[in-house]
């Protein structure tokens, strides 16, 4: 179970450090920079949609807008990271 744990936490470092070399290649900012304004535009999403609820919008509509906007960092991400593969 511990290494499992390891693995899991060693994964996940160099993801981190995948994210920090791409973003830094490609978008000229930090991973944190990236993924700080990823967090921020997700939040964002949340507020709108909430807005949106409480202005009487169908929730079908709201739900659409808001997986639309979250996945656009997503979306970033992605393809920064795999933009290398490819070539």
């Amino acid at each position: 179970m511990v290494a499992l744990y390891h693995a899991y936490i060693n994964g996940l470092a160099e993801h981190s450090k995948q994210v920090d070399r791409a973003c830094q290649n490609e978008l000229g900012i930090s991973g944190k920079m990236f993924k700080i304004s990823k967090n921020l535009v997700n939040l964002a999403a949340l507020l709108l949609g909430m807005w949106g609820l409480y202005a009487g919008a169908e929730p079908m509509h709201v739900f659409l807008f808001v997986a639309f906007i979250i996945n656009g960092p997503e979306a970033i991400e992605t393809y920064i990271l795999h933009k290398d593969k490819d070539e």
